[in-house]
């Protein structure tokens, strides 16, 4: 009885564990349905929420291992090189938790999974029908694991891993929901997915709207402006609430509204895309032509509830097709009106337009000249060279042909020259000038130009023999100067000797009467001596045979000597003297008795000139590498038109019989001719009742090696 009590009790206390066992088994697997159901709702909750894949697969995974109803949850994606990279993991983990598995071979759960579009159960349980064990079971610690295909769009896929570890986990039931859990993370993943790519390409269309240098707007089905961009507004010229909200009209120009609301309502007839053109009024009344180009905007079924309009302005298009259209004119003006033939060619060389030039030039009509080969206008013996010339053109884009011909119809050659231009990538242009006029012309001037060099030649012969009778001349005038200045010289200067030794007594006493004879004899005669001086030097400069003793002489003395020999007539006209010098500039190169003679000359004209109680003197200095002579006075001075003349032999400021002032006209030009033989020059500037300054300029110049001056004179 004991035996049998004791094996009752047995018995009933293995039914009670057994039915406990089942009730956990019942109760874990309640829970387990219970996590599938509350993440279900957690896909649907976070969905509306979640900004991608990632935050949705978190918010299931970790639904999923909250309180340990499942032991891990991981969620991972297939990438480019074949790998699964596991982006969302939950629960219980290895440390650190994997990042991707590598493919082992088709055998691999999650590549099953994946490919067959099925859950696929993972058992720690050799002898189950289910496929054995992997490092998925092994490598988180678990009894038993799913793989549930998912995907994150229509192009990537991936897998939700559920692992537990209770061996008896993942029935049909748990399957099933697990699946339909995988199948809405597929939907709202997808949908994020798309409302992502449709974000972005929503904020792409709004940088292009935005940043597009062309108006734009969108009007719907009721003619409304919902929506434009900066560049419109920049069009219209005010701010966005003038326009925005309003009629899409309210800028077009009156005249142009009625035409522009048929080309809309036809667009949203037809749903075909249009283009025209109206003039924009700005918000300050200024008018531009712009160019609206307007297309559908359609709705899921197809039909259109509004449109997209892009606007160009086209101010500077119409300047340019009008600046196209006045050049072309321009260039068919000049086409049709060129005097010179012109040809316009395709790249064969076939004539396909010509000027009325052209017709006259070869008296051929349009309809005859045009389609005929350029080459063809050319006598047959000229046609290689026509033909070489065309080549040149098409490859170079330019050819210049001084001298070709061309056939008339009548069957004449005409001379020409001709110039060949590039028109376009097919087109040349072939300028053809009649030069028959000009050759004609050239050969009469070669003609003439050998008549005029036989003339010049002859001419020239008749001046070469006049040359020589001059220079016979010169030479028989310089000669009879000479002989006359001594002929004259020699009893001119006894009669001169004779009135000096009378007036000097030597003959005996004089009285008052005879004094005044003499002196007016010897005054005559020392001008006359003057004047026969001034002739042969003259004479000397013209024939090149006066040369100049230079040397180095003192300023102040050469000064000093020329005021002496003039002071006589000054105190007799009462007129005062003075000399000034630079106390730097003590020595100049020149011909002692040249200068003198320059400077007596100029000071015996300043005399000569000076009223009474007037001034006369010499001012000396240097400047650069000249050294200059100025004899200054306040006399009646010279007027411009005398300036010009004063130079020139036998030249007298007063030419009348009743003149003033005696004098010969020699003494100017033999003091330039002087100053010129020294490498100078005279300077004159004067001023009517004002007085005169005449200037002679030297060259500063080395001393000669044979200096006449004594040392201490030049320190």
């Amino acid at each position: 009885m004991v035996g049998k009590r004791a094996t009752s009790k047995l018995r009933r206390t293995r039914s009670l564990r057994a039915r406990s066992s089942a009730l956990e088994r019942v109760q874990a697997r309640s829970r387990r349905l219970a996590a599938v159901y509350s993440a279900l709702a957690t896909v649907h909750k976070v969905a509306s929420e979640a900004r991608s894949s990632a935050e949705l697969y978190s918010g299931a995974c970790n639904t999923l291992v909250k309180d340990d109803v499942y032991h891990t949850a991981w969620w991972g994606r297939i990438a480019r090189d074949g790998s699964l990279q596991i982006a969302v993991v939950a629960g219980h983990t290895p440390v650190p938790p994997p990042t991707s598995l590598v493919p082992r071979g088709q055998d691999d759960p999650w590549l099953q999974a994946i490919g067959a579009g099925i859950p696929v159960i993972i058992r720690d349980d050799a002898s189950a029908e289910q496929v054995r064990a992997d490092a998925v079971v092994h490598g988180f610690g678990l009894s038993s694991a799913i793989m549930v295909p998912v995907s994150v769009d229509a192009t990537r896929r991936g897998v939700l891993c559920v692992g537990s570890v209770a061996s008896e986990a993942f029935d049909a039931d748990e399957a099933e929901l697990l699946l339909e859990l995988g199948r809405s993370l597929t939907t709202h993943a997808e949908r994020i997915a798309a409302e992502r790519a449709f974000a972005a390409q929503r904020e792409l269309l709004r940088a292009v709207f935005d940043c597009a240098s062309y108006g734009m707007y969108y009007v719907n089905a009721e003619g409304t402006l919902l929506v434009c961009n900066e560049a419109f507004l920049r069009l219209t010229g005010g701010p966005q609430e003038a326009v925005v909200g309003k009629s899409f009209q309210s800028n077009t120009a009156p005249e142009h509204v009625e035409v522009e609301r048929d080309i809309v309502r036809r667009v949203m007839a037809d749903g075909l895309a249009s283009e025209y053109d109206k003039d924009l009024v700005r918000t300050d009344g200024f008018r531009i032509p712009v160019r609206l180009s307007v297309a559908p905007v359609r709705d899921r079924s197809g039909r259109p509830v509004g449109t997209v309009t892009v606007v160009r302005d086209i101010v500077a298009e119409r300047e340019a097709a009008k600046a196209l259209r006045e050049s072309e004119e321009r260039y068919r003006a000049a086409f049709r009106n060129n005097p010179d033939a012109i040809f316009v060619v395709d790249g064969q060389g076939s004539i396909v337009d010509a000027n009325p030039a052209a017709l006259a030039l070869t008296q051929l009509d349009r309809d005859a000249l045009v389609t005929r080969h350029i080459t063809d206008l050319a006598p047959e013996a000229d046609r290689r060279e026509h033909g070489e010339a065309f080549r040149d053109l098409v490859k170079d884009g330019c050819v210049y042909r001084p001298h070709l011909r061309f056939m008339t119809a009548g069957g004449d050659a005409v001379q020409i020259e001709l110039h060949g231009t590039t028109l376009g990538p097919t087109l040349w242009q072939v300028l053809a000038r009649d030069i028959g006029a000009r050759l004609e012309a050239e050969n009469k001037l070669i003609a003439l130009k050998d008549m005029l060099e036989e003339k010049v030649a002859a001419r020239t012969s008749e001046l070469l023999n006049a040359n020589e009778a001059l220079a016979r001349a010169a030479k028989m005038k310089d000669q009879f100067l000479a002989n006359m200045s001594h002929e004259l010289r020699t009893p001119l200067n006894s009669v001169l000797g004779l009135a000096e030794a009378l007036l000097d007594g030597v003959y005996g006493d004089l009285d008052e009467q005879q004094k005044q004879i003499l002196m007016t004899m010897r005054d005559s005669g020392r001008h006359l001596l003057d004047l026969i001086n001034d002739i042969l030097d003259l004479s000397k400069i013209d024939a090149g045979r006066l040369e100049l003793d230079l040397r180095s002489i003192s300023v102040s003395e050469v000064c000093q000597v020329s005021l002496r020999m003039i002071r006589p007539l000054a105190l007799a006209k009462r007129i005062g003297t003075w000399m000034r010098t630079d106390p730097r500039l003590s020595v100049v190169v020149a011909d002692e008795r040249r200068l003198k003679q320059m400077l007596v000359n100029l000071l015996s004209n300043a005399v000569k000139f000076t009223p009474a109680g007037g001034q006369a003197g010499i001012e000396v200095w240097s400047h650069g590498e000249w050294v200059y002579f100025s004899v200054t006075d306040t006399g009646i001075g010279i007027s411009p038109p005398d300036l010009r003349r004063i130079f020139e032999p036998f030249t007298q400021i007063d030419s009348s019989l009743s003149r003033q002032h005696d004098g010969t006209g020699l003494g100017l030009a033999l003091v330039r001719r002087l100053a010129e033989l020294h490498g100078g020059r005279v300077d004159v500037d004067s001023e009517p009742g004002r007085g005169s300054r005449f200037t002679i300029v030297l060259p500063l110049v080395d001393p000669p090696e044979r200096d006449s001056l004594p040392p201490e004179e030049t320190g």
